[in-house]
Formats: C-alpha cells, sequence, structure tokens
C-alpha cells in the first residue's frame, strides 16, 4: 500500500465527534466577532460614556475572528485534502461550495436588491450600504474573481459594504496554497508552510513604510493562522509529535492566550492600522489560534451549548456574506429614528447586527447554498 493511500484510510487523528461541534461552534464565534467588531466601526458616538468606549474597545478586536476563521481553515483544509487524493478533485469540491454562491451573492447585492429598492421609491446610492455603487460594479471582475485584495492594495476601494470581502478572497488564494502546499510526508509539508510563513513575515517589514492598508492586504501577510491550523494538522499525523503536543496542549493554550493579553496591551486593543500589530499582533494570533483548535478538537464530550450554537455553522458563509450591507442598513434606520447614543445605542446596534446577519445566513443557506450544492453534485 503506498503512503498516500495508506493516508487516506488511516482514521483521522485531528478531529474527535465532539471536538467537531465545538470547532463548528467557533466558526460561528469568529462570525458574530467579526460582526461586532464592524459595528464598532461604523458606529460614530457622541459623548459616549466609560462603558460605551469599553463595549466600543472590545467589539474593536473582533477582527481576530478573521484569525480564528482562517486558522480553523488551515488547520480542517489539510484533513480535506487528504481525504480527497487528488488536489484537483479537492479545487473542484471546493470551488462548488464558494464561488456559486458567492457570485449569487454579488448578482443580488449589486444589481437584484437595487433595482427593488428603486422600484420602492428610494434611491440605493442614497443609502449607506451602497455607497461607491457604481465603482463597485466596475470593479466587479476583480471581485466576482477573488481579487480583492489586490485591488486593495493598489489604492482602490470596492463600495463601502464589499470591503470585507477582502478576507474571502485571501481565504480562497490560502486554499490554493494548501493545494500546494500539502505533501504526502509530513516534513514536506512543514518546510514549505514554514517557508510561506517566513516570507510573509518578510513581506510585513518591508512593507511597515506603506499604508497599512497594503501591508494588511498582500495575500500572504494574513496567512499566519491559516498556516499555524494547517501545520498543526500535519504535526498530528505523527505519532510522536501528537503524543507531545496533547500533552502540552493546555499549556501552550495559555501560553497563547499570554501573548495575545501581552500584544493586545502594546498595540492598545490591536488596533488594525498599527505597525505594532502587525509585527507583534498577528503572529501572537497564530500562536493562540492554533492552540485553541488543539484544544478543541480533541474534546471528548461536546456541551449542549456548543452542540446549539454548531447547528448554525452551516449559515455562517450567507451570514458572513450579507453581514456588512445589512449592517450599513441597520445603522442608517438607527441613525435616522435617533437611536444611536451611549450604550443602549452601542448594543443595539450590534445585536440587531447579528440577528440579522445570521437570520439572512440561515434564508440564504436554505434558499441557495444548499439547492446550488444539490444541483452541482448532480452535475457531477
Amino acid at each position: 500500500m503506498t503512503e498516500s493511500a495508506a493516508t487516506e484510510r488511516r482514521p483521522s487523528p485531528c478531529v474527535t465527534p465532539a471536538g467537531r461541534a465545538r470547532l463548528e461552534a467557533l466558526r460561528v464565534l469568529a462570525i458574530a466577532m467579526l460582526v461586532a467588531y464592524h459595528a464598532a466601526c461604523v458606529w460614530v458616538p457622541h459623548d459616549p460614556s466609560l462603558l460605551a468606549r469599553l463595549l466600543l474597545r472590545a467589539a474593536g478586536m473582533g477582527w481576530i475572528g478573521t484569525d480564528l476563521a482562517l486558522g480553523l481553515s488551515g488547520f480542517l483544509a489539510f484533513e480535506s485534502r487528504a481525504r480527497a487524493g487528488s488536489a484537483g478533485r479537492w479545487l473542484v469540491h471546493r470551488a462548488l461550495r464558494v464561488l456559486p454562491a458567492y457570485w449569487t451573492f454579488l448578482l443580488s447585492y449589486l444589481y437584484g436588491l437595487p433595482a427593488l429598492l428603486a422600484a420602492a421609491g428610494v434611491v440605493p446610492t442614497a443609502l449607506s450600504a451602497y455607497r461607491g455603487l457604481n465603482h463597485a460594479r466596475q470593479q466587479l471582475p476583480y471581485i466576482g474573481a477573488l481579487t480583492t485584495n489586490w485591488l486593495f492594495a493598489a489604492g482602490g476601494r470596492p463600495g463601502a459594504a464589499l470591503e470585507p470581502l477582502l478576507t474571502l478572497a485571501l481565504g480562497v488564494q490560502l486554499t490554493l496554497l494548501a493545494a500546494c502546499v500539502i505533501r504526502e510526508r509530513t516534513g514536506q509539508t512543514w518546510a514549505l508552510a514554514g517557508g510561506l510563513w517566513f516570507l510573509g513575515i518578510l513581506l510585513h517589514v518591508l512593507w511597515l513604510h506603506a499604508d497599512p492598508w497594503r501591508s494588511y492586504s498582500l495575500p500572504f501577510t494574513r496567512c499566519d493562522s491559516f498556516l499555524a491550523g494547517l501545520s498543526l494538522a500535519a504535526a498530528l499525523r505523527e505519532p510522536r509529535v501528537a503524543a507531545q503536543l496533547l500533552r502540552w496542549r493546555g499549556r501552550l493554550l495559555a501560553l497563547g492566550s499570554f501573548a495575545l493579553a501581552a500584544a493586545a496591551l502594546l498595540t492598545h486593543g490591536l488596533v488594525v492600522e498599527s505597525p505594532t500589530t502587525v509585527l507583534l499582533g498577528y503572529p501572537a494570533i497564530g500562536l493562540f489560534t492554533g492552540a485553541l483548535v488543539l484544544v478543541l478538537a480533541q474534546q471528548r464530550e461536546a456541551s449542549s451549548l456548543s452542540s446549539r450554537v454548531a447547528l448554525l455553522g452551516p449559515h455562517t458563509y450567507g451570514a458572513y456574506l450579507w453581514k456588512l450591507p445589512l449592517l450599513w442598513l441597520i445603522t442608517d434606520g438607527l441613525r435616522a429614528n435617533g437611536l444611536l447614543h451611549g450604550t443602549g445605542g452601542v448594543l443595539l446596534l450590534i445585536t440587531a447586527s447579528l440577528l440579522a446577519s445570521f437570520w439572512a445566513g440561515s434564508l440564504w443557506y436554505l434558499a441557495i447554498e444548499r439547492p446550488l450544492q444539490r444541483l452541482t453534485s448532480r452535475l457531477l
């Protein structure tokens, strides 16, 4: 039996059944953190109270949800890639999972919803959710091809409510890299992943003098957490290394938590635009993410709470796609009614955005994603 065949048939040491439920719950938490972060970004306070400032500071660190999602994707990518056997088969499966629903979202958001608003007598470009609508339509080839991050690096903006699709672009490009990085021999995977990781850090240093968004936008500069998750999954394939990691997983999580707390303190709350966050925050987040995924994946029992939250896991993609357009629409509505004031305004905006995002995500999954998945599976 070849090594690749043995790898495909070997039971996965990475994720227990209970651990899978906890990882799905982590995916839901990551999207919720991103919603809270964007709510903190769009809320403009007027003489906020101390509690409101604390809430905004806490929500402002929610962009870590991006790294949690990327780390989790890297961890699970290794397993799904190993099971698929062929890199081409794996990439086709991932493309059919992501692209049809993504393109449907773009057409719905950029053309379908504006047409409905216009029919109702509302000018779409008068809404915050459609700032830069015409420019976004002009940049549709870049956005549709998931190269939005290169558009950012060039200084362009695809429209306010489409900016976070940069993360989706990064996720897809890192998935393509994973197909090249993952090898039958674990040592080769580590070497290639380590090389990409070093290249990412090097690019951080070289680009620090530029606009912070450029440092954030390059495809390699947010790969820390993704490669941490991927390397961790590869390590768990080696019995001796896996035994050591599992023995030390609690201490690794403590170390990652300490590193993340220290980075947050030194960067004044992991401010995205800070070059210090680039140098100190991203590696600390990668360590924390890898350790957290390791601890959760090896859980033997799933709590009732994590099992219930995990039910929303399949709906997170739709929630991610629609979160910012809905957030801008909610912000306009609350501001027009004078409800964006003080602590209550912060809580109301975050709560309403969370409920709307996951409600839309559930509808999107049931009405669009699941039918598209069934259709593509029949075609194959």
